[in-house]
């Protein structure tokens, strides 16, 4: 049988279909590859009591080496430690007693930072269109291509290198503040209360002192972040090594740069040189110690054997006394506070032991506030104008910030009453002028006869309560004009009428009762009539006469008033009630 050939048509199409095929797979392969590498967290390593839990608050096996995803969350204990790797450009120690979660969307990567401290380690700058950042109750930190450690629960952040862009945020009232800082700065976001809350930044260069002990064990751990490191803080690569295993870093865990390894060897030999002559100095004592008693036999004695015991006793003796006079009082460490323009501040006592709680008091001047403090000399954490005395000595500064020129609060007032201001300036008629951020409280007060209203005007909407006759607001960036307005109280009057008496008023006649009302400037003139024999023998009166009601809503905002007609013993009783 003979066989059939494909046509050229056929073979074509056959290829166009494999092509597009092919083209679909690879397309598909692209899609995971993508999604497999757009941003992968792995959990490294892991120490002591460590919880993984998922985007629901669920426990989580944890395995070496395995995928972290978004909402994914890490907790640790009391023991816990976490080494992260993303990307493996990225790395992060998730410190002891911290909670971290996860949060992703497309190339931007947030770490929440709930509880505890976090160090970060990125080794290469982000693209263009990615971001990180690792935010806490008062901060965001925005990360390029850094290192640091930061502190959620002493709101602090230690650059190691590179620029970080930083938002201090006040979690109560959402105030911001942004700024970037670079290596070797300790920030410390600062929370002010004066005329609402604001946020401030406290910075201080940081020594290889005040390096957290968890930040350096990572930077001696990483060649290449150490280098980073001395290159970008200037400290002595030999000062850090120093540091670290007086921090009890040991030297095993340190992995230097090859050019730095002899260093570590220096270091562990000039700190064991004095420890040997501590050594030498000992013996002497010692001989000095058995050698005392035979010294004192100068002295005559009458039966050496018998007496022998007893010089001996005499050094015991003395030592009684020697542990009260090698345990002094505490050492007190000097606290001093460096005055700056705008105001005046003072420590709560001059001197202090270490342990001891310090506050700080600042005095503003007219026309400045307070933004923070800086810590000039003793790496202490103040907050809420307090810090705890270390063992040495401790030097800060206020930190003003000028408000600027005095804007003007302006009251009007047509008539009906007055107004008053009340700034730091003083209290004021009419006029007055006032700082931004400054309590302003204004006051009106009613003539005889009027009542207050109400405040209108310009700017009338930042008034506490605009139907308060005093009531107070925070000054702004604008001139504040405002309008106090009085209205006329009016009185209503009820007016009980004897029986066989008619009242009369603008053609109304009342036979029994009359409510009428009236103003305190205004009286109320009533003519009255007697129509037919009087019920009651008493009332006799000539028709027509007037009788004039002029209420004292001063004193009173209810009573009676007794009205009697002319030439009449017998009285009328009006009741007055204030609307």
């Amino acid at each position: 049988m003979q066989e059939k050939k494909l046509s050229t048509k056929a073979i074509v199409g056959i290829v166009v279909g494999v092509l597009a095929i092919l083209a679909v797979i690879l397309a598909v392969i692209l899609m995971n590859k993508n999604k497999l590498t757009a941003m992968v967290m792995r959990l490294i390593r892991q120490e002591g009591e460590v919880a993984l839990l998922d985007a629901s608050g669920q426990d989580m096996v944890i395995m070496d080496n395995m995928k972290l995803y978004s909402g994914n969350a890490l907790q640790t204990g009391s023991d816990g430690l976490v080494d992260l790797s993303l990307d493996d450009t990225k790395y992060l120690t998730i410190e002891k007693q911290s909670q971290v979660v996860f949060e992703k969307s497309g190339k931007a990567l947030e770490l929440k930072l709930n509880s505890g401290r976090l160090f970060f380690n990125v080794t290469e700058k982000l693209a263009d269109d990615e971001t990180m950042d690792i935010s806490t109750s008062t901060m965001v930190v925005g990360i390029r291509g850094t290192s640091g450690w930061v502190d959620a629960e002493n709101s602090d952040l230690y650059i190691g290198d590179g620029t970080v862009h930083v938002k201090g945020i006040n979690p109560e009232t959402g105030d911001t503040i942004e700024a970037d800082f670079t290596a070797g700065q300790k920030v410390h976001v600062y929370l002010v209360s004066k005329d609402g809350k604001t946020v401030a930044f406290e910075l201080e260069n940081y020594t290889i002192e005040d390096v957290p002990r968890e930040m350096l064990r990572n930077i001696v751990q990483y060649p290449t972040l150490f280098k980073r490191f001395v290159d970008a803080t200037g400290f002595e690569p030999k000062a850090v090594i120093r540091e670290a295993i007086i921090k009890e870093i040991l030297p095993d865990d340190m992995v230097l740069p090859e050019e730095y390894e002899k260093l570590l060897e220096e270091v562990l030999e000039e700190m064991k040189e004095p420890e040997e002559e501590e050594e030498e100095e000992e013996e002497p004592e010692e001989v000095e110690e058995v050698e005392t008693p035979t010294t004192r036999q100068t002295v005559p004695p009458q039966n050496p054997p018998a007496e022998e015991p007893p010089a001996e006793e005499q050094p015991p003796a003395q030592q009684q006394s020697t542990p009260a006079a090698t345990t002094p009082e505490p050492t007190k460490y000097t606290i001093t506070v460096n005055q700056a323009e705008g105001g005046t501040a003072s420590a709560s006592t001059p001197s202090a032991t270490a342990g001891t709680q310090i506050t700080l008091s600042a005095t503003p001047n007219t026309g400045y506030e307070l933004s923070g403090w800086t810590v000039v000399e003793g790496g202490v954490t103040i907050s809420n104008n307090a810090f705890t005395m270390p063992e040495g000595n401790v030097t800060v500064a206020p930190v003003y910030t000028s408000l600027g020129e005095p804007h003007v609060v302006e009251a009007f007032v047509e008539s009906g009453g007055t107004v008053s201001i009340t700034t730091s300036q003083g209290t004021q008629t009419s006029q007055n002028s006032a700082y931004k951020n400054e309590t302003v409280t204004i006051s009106a007060t009613p003539s005889d006869g009027m009542r207050f209203v109400q405040w209108s005007g310009d700017m009338a909407d930042i008034v506490a309560d605009i139907r308060s006759a005093v009531t107070s607001f925070v000054m702004g960036d604008e001139d504040v004009y405002l309008q106090a307005v009085f209205e006329k109280i009016r009185y209503q009057i009820t007016i009980a009428i004897p029986a066989g008496m008619t009242l009369s008023r603008d053609n109304a006649r009342y036979e029994t009762s009359a409510v009428v009302e009236t103003t305190y400037d205004a009286p109320l003139e009533f003519t009255y009539t007697i129509e037919g024999a009087p019920n009651e023998p008493n009332v006799s009166a000539t028709p027509n006469d007037i009788v004039t009601v002029r209420p004292d809503g001063t004193t009173n905002t209810s009573g009676t008033i007794t009205i009697a007609p002319k030439g009449n013993t017998e009285s009328i009783t009006v009741t007055i009630t204030l609307q």
